[in-house]
Order: C-alpha cells, then sequence, then structure tokens
C-alpha cells in the first residue's frame, strides 16, 4: 500500500527533530494508515488501499485534502484525510521515538542537553494528538456520508456501499 503522507505533512502540523530515523516515521505512518484509519473509521483496510491507488483521482484528492460540500442548502467544511493521519502518525512518533530495544532490554535514550518527559506527560501529549486526529476522521465521515452520490459505487469495507444515513449510522460510531 501506498503511503497517503509524509514526514513533511507530519512537520506540517507539529515539528518532528531531525534525528528521528526515518523508518521511524516510515512505520508510524504506515500504522496510522492501516490501524488507526481502520479503527476509528470502522472499516477495513480496502478503502485505504483504494485511496493509496488512487491518490490522482479528483474525488480522492478532495478527500485527501479537504475542502466543502452542502447538507441541506448548508456549506460545511472538513480537514482532509492527510491532516487526519498526520495526527496519528504524530501520536506514534511521540511514544516511540526515545524507546528503544537493545541487548539490555527496552531502554529510553536521552541526550545530555535534554529533558526528558514523564510516561503520563507523553501519554497526554500523544492522547491530544490522536483527539485531534479522531476530530478529523468525524469530519470525513459525515462527508462520505452526505456524499453518497460521489462515493456509491464503493465498499467502503462496511459490508455495504455508502448510501447516506444507512452507512452514516455505521460510521458514526467514533
Amino acid at each position: 500500500m501506498k503511503a497517503l503522507i509524509s514526514q513533511q505533512d507530519i512537520e506540517n502540523i507539529r515539528p518532528i527533530a531531525e534525528n528521528i530515523p526515518a523508518n521511524m516515521v516510515d512505520f508510524a505512518i504506515t500504522e496510522a494508515q492501516t490501524v488507526d484509519f481502520a479503527q476509528y473509521m470502522g472499516c477495513d483496510n480496502s478503502f485505504m488501499y483504494y485511496l493509496s491507488e488512487n491518490q490522482s483521482v479528483a474525488r480522492v484528492q478532495k478527500l485527501l485534502n479537504g475542502g466543502t460540500y452542502v447538507v441541506d442548502g448548508k456549506t460545511r467544511y472538513f480537514t482532509g484525510l492527510i491532516t487526519a493521519l498526520s495526527y496519528f502518525a504524530y501520536a506514534r512518533i511521540l511514544t516511540t521515538a526515545n524507546v528503544r530495544l537493545t541487548a539490555a532490554g527496552v531502554v529510553s535514550k536521552n541526550k545530555d542537553q535534554s529533558t526528558t518527559l514523564g510516561g503520563s506527560e507523553i501519554t497526554q501529549a500523544a492522547s491530544q494528538a490522536i483527539g485531534v486526529g479522531k476530530e478529523y476522521l468525524k469530519q470525513i465521515k459525515d462527508y462520505l456520508c452526505n456524499e453518497d452520490d460521489v462515493w456509491n459505487d464503493l465498499d467502503l469495507g462496511l459490508n455495504t456501499t455508502v448510501t447516506g444515513r444507512v452507512v452514516a449510522k455505521t460510521l458514526r460510531k467514533v
């Protein structure tokens, strides 16, 4: 599955230290796409796979970047999937950035000039990032449920296609 976000997308929402290994960021991106998205959207990874393989399609671009849509004559705005996934990936980086498995066991890597945050502070920062990501996914769900004429040809992994209010009840479980 192709990545929908990059390290730069994450850095657009929160800074990441230059010395964070690229493979750690890549793992966080993969897990955000395959685990967090499926968990919080309530669907399997077939929808994410469709998005990753069709990034140049206009409706996918809108879902990735966000935009507006109209419901009952009112214009609504949603933040795109790139931003939502970036928050989930950032939360994963926060919780794993200074943890390493060594021959001596699991250790926390620290620098002389740094003050290490405690586990509860790291958990709180990660929870805040996850909360933002979940809120953006709620906006995306609302968009998908209300734009069923745009998305009705796809099976979102919910054992039915998007058909407005029927799937809306399933999608709104977040």
